[in-house]
């Protein structure tokens, strides 16, 4: 359904007339583009079917990092080792008899862990010593030894000046016992990474209620994946629907108009859609440093908006009937609101000499969402600007004499402004 604009009864808008063409054939055929941006939508959301979460922390770094070169060089001549480390942590010395039995019990727990390849504390470390000519190699906590103080206080000489113990199995202070596990995990399965992460911290969840009286701590090379993947999906579910909620709020308290708040916030909502759908058809695993992409994409695509939707509603109130104040604003408005989103895209585009994949992958897939925000602005907004019922209120403003005063002080201190500008950059390059 199309209708033909009135005679042009409005003041020349001074834009280009490639812009007028555009603004009048998007106010004319409003339906048209607005189905456009549907199928536009829907085609590239159908990418979040293959989105997907990587725990690997090595994806932070490139092919042709050396030092991934050689780790995985390592990895092809032996074996992928991951690891697992728990810390027991006393509030004074460590080798009293109930911490060692605690730590043999625990250092046989550690084994329960799937795909565990060793396990090392000083309850099966091999210690050796010197006997007349003789070399004497025994277990520094012998598994049917009775611990009594005697005996602790053995363990926690010898440990304490064996120098591949210190730091690695036994704190510098002696009191903080190691279990170091090396588990041999397939590769490429993050489910078998999680599954390992959640039975550590199982164990150590059942440790810690059943020794309250000690700190156990959990880390490891498996753990920090798993951290990864969990602040992830923690920026997924929680961070970007709260920048959502937050940045739809703020617009409609400052647009005043309904009809233009329900415009901003279908297409932000769409170009973060975009942006994750952009991911997954590109086959990228989302990691921290690219799960905020659509919090950059959010405020650009919102911005754009905002700027039609303020010199609509500006043409609204001096009495412009409702077509042609659509057609206005955008007359006035697509030229720079095209350059600000293609230099921009284009600016983001370049991370992609970074040496580090993610921030590459990061400027694609924000580059992406800003293009494709853009086209939505450009497709949708006009039909809901028409069509949608003209509900408007006193939007909230910042005074208009605090912004005179600020452009008085501004003009008359430019100089100055200008210098103090100028030493911070230089501080700042």
């Amino acid at each position: 359904m199309t209708r033909d604009l009135p005679p042009d009864d409005m003041e020349d808008s001074g834009a280009h007339p490639l812009a007028k063409a555009i603004a009048r054939w998007l106010v004319r055929y409003d339906l048209l583009a607005f189905l456009l941006g549907v199928v536009l939508i829907g085609l590239v959301a159908l990418g979040l079917r293959n989105l997907e979460l990587a725990s690997d922390n090595r994806n932070f770094f490139g092919g042709d990092n050396p030092e991934i070169d050689a780790v995985l060089r390592l990895e092809d001549t032996y074996a992928n080792a991951d690891t697992v480390f728990f810390a027991l942590v006393s509030e004074d010395s460590a080798f009293t008899p109930e911490m060692l039995e605690q730590l043999k019990a625990f250092t046989e727990d550690a084994w329960q862990l799937p795909y565990a390849l060793r396990v090392e504390s000083l309850a099966n470390y091999s210690h050796s010593r010197a006997q007349g000519d003789e070399i004497i190699v025994e277990e520094l906590i012998p598994p049917d030894l009775e611990i009594d103080a005697a005996a602790a206080e053995r363990v926690g000489r010898i440990a304490l000046a064996s120098p591949e113990l210190v730091n690695r199995l036994v704190s510098e202070d002696g009191r903080a016992l190691g279990i170091h596990v090396n588990l041999a995990l397939p590769n490429g399965q993050d489910g078998v990474v999680h599954d390992a992460a959640e039975q550590a911290r199982e164990i150590k969840a059942a440790w810690q209620a059943a020794a309250p009286e000690l700190d156990i701590l959990l880390s490891g090379g498996i753990i920090g994946d798993l951290t990864f993947n969990e602040a992830t999906k923690r920026d997924l579910f929680t961070l970007i629907p709260v920048a959502f909620v937050v940045v739809t709020l703020l617009m409609i308290l400052g647009l005043g108009s309904v009809a233009g708040w329900l415009g901003t916030a279908l297409i932000t909502f769409s170009g973060t859609l975009a942006t994750l759908g952009f991911a997954g058809w590109a086959g990228i695993a989302l990691i921290p440093a690219t799960a905020t992409s659509p919090l950059a994409v959010m405020v650009l695509v919102a911005a754009s908006c905002v700027h039609l939707v303020l010199s609509w509603t500006r043409r609204l109130n001096a009495g412009v009937a409702g077509d042609r104040a659509v057609q206005g604003a955008f007359e006035e408005n697509l030229a720079a609101v095209a350059v600000a989103n293609i230099t921009t895209a284009a600016g983001f585009l370049c991370l992609n000499f970074s040496e580090s994949p993610p921030l590459a992958e990061m400027g694609n897939i924000v580059a992406f969402g800003i293009i494709v925000g853009w086209l939505l602005t450009a497709l949708i907004l006009p039909a809901i600007m028409k069509r949608c019922p003209d509900f408007r209120f006193r939007p909230v403003r910042v005074p208009a004499k605090w912004l005179e005063a600020l452009a008085r002080g501004t003009q008359a201190r430019a100089g100055t402004i200008l210098i103090v500008f100028a030493a911070l950059i230089a501080v700042a390059a």
